[in-house]
């Protein structure tokens, strides 16, 4: 599932008051600003219920507590200078560096377009890692159309992108591998 619309004002309602263009530093309160450690992890965990008592920003934790809200840094920094992040699109990093979150190196594509654009990143890296036979990469294909179908059977969006994704990079190695051996 892709994410949904964030508009700047739901980032006001949420209690930040201001967002730099380099992404580095997002204030909540005139003069405090999210902890640095908080941002180079690449995400916001507000906490909903201590937000309204302290305004507080936590760091992101591997689990969620209820009432918790986590919105990764680009999508907030894309979001507070264009107005809104368009739903069911991508905010990619253009230089493929996931921390660098300047408003300069962010741009919004399809999901398909994200994927097109992680694939060709991906088959130049190829070369020194395609060192196995030709059948473990079509195993491995098959393998994932198998769990393709079953996750489309299943009707679980997630794992059926996830998958496609996985089957398109998984056919990419085998043209590659079909081209230098």
């Amino acid at each position: 599932m892709y994410a949904k619309e964030l508009t700047k004002e739901y980032l006001m309602k949420l209690g930040i008051i201001d967002i730099t263009p380099d992404g580095k530093h997002i204030y909540w309160a005139p003069g405090k600003e999210a902890p640095q450690y908080l941002l180079n992890t690449g995400h916001l965990a507000i906490n909903a219920y201590d937000r309204d008592i302290y305004n507080v920003v936590y760091p992101l934790t591997k689990s969620k507590s209820a009432g918790e809200i986590v919105i990764p840094v680009h999508r907030a920094v894309y979001a507070w200078y264009y107005g809104s992040t368009v739903e069911n699109m991508v905010v990619d990093h253009i230089n493929n560096i996931k921390t660098d979150n300047r408003l300069d190196n962010l741009q919004l594509l399809t999901p398909k377009q994200n994927i097109w654009k992680d694939r060709e990143c991906d088959v130049w890296e190829m070369k020194c890692r395609l060192n196995k036979p030709r059948r473990f990469y079509e195993e491995k294909l098959e393998m994932y159309e198998e769990l393709y179908r079953n996750a489309k059977l299943a009707k679980d969006a997630d794992k059926v992108h996830k998958l496609r994704a996985n089957i398109s990079q998984s056919r990419a190695r085998l043209r590659y591998w079909d081209s230098h051996h």
